[in-house]
């Protein structure tokens, strides 16, 4: 039984799986992100989205 679990803690054979799925998770986290950010500038015109992302920071920001 204690050969068992040490075996266990010691095996890292599905270790590269997680990272992979670690960092597609991450990718999709930042792309959406700057999808929302980028997609408001684009949407209503460069001077538009800034003014949108300055107002948003004013609000959070008080």
């Amino acid at each position: 039984m204690i050969g068992t679990i040490i075996e266990f803690s010691t095996d890292e054979s599905g270790a590269t799986a997680l990272d992979y799925a670690r960092i597609a998770a991450l990718a999709a986290v930042g792309l959406v992100g700057a999808y929302d950010i980028f997609g408001q500038i684009f949407a209503n015109g460069f001077a538009g989205g800034l003014a949108s992302i300055a107002s948003g920071l004013e609000t959070v920001a008080n």
